[in-house]
C-alpha cells in the first residue's frame, strides 16, 4: 500500500472517535444489564476490528502512522 493510502485510511478510522463514543454514551444509557452488555461486547468487537484490521496492518508498514494518545 502507498503512503498517501495508508494516511488516508488512518484518518478515516480516527474520524470515526467522535461518532464511536457517542454511541459508547448511547449504550451507558441503557438501564437493562443484559441488554447494555451485548450492546457494550458488539462495541468492543467494532473497536478490536478497526484496530486489527485497519491501525495494526498500516501501521506495521508504516510505524510513524501510529496513533498516539490523542
Amino acid at each position: 500500500m502507498d503512503r498517501t493510502a495508508a494516511q488516508h485510511l488512518i484518518s478515516a478510522v480516527l474520524a470515526l472517535d467522535a461518532p464511536l463514543g457517542d454511541l459508547d454514551l448511547a449504550v451507558s444509557e441503557i438501564p437493562d444489564e443484559q441488554e447494555r452488555k451485548a450492546f457494550v461486547q458488539a462495541l468492543g468487537d467494532v473497536f478490536r476490528l478497526l484496530n486489527h484490521g485497519f491501525i495494526l496492518p498500516v501501521c506495521r508498514e508504516y510505524p510513524d502512522l501510529a496513533p498516539g494518545d490523542r
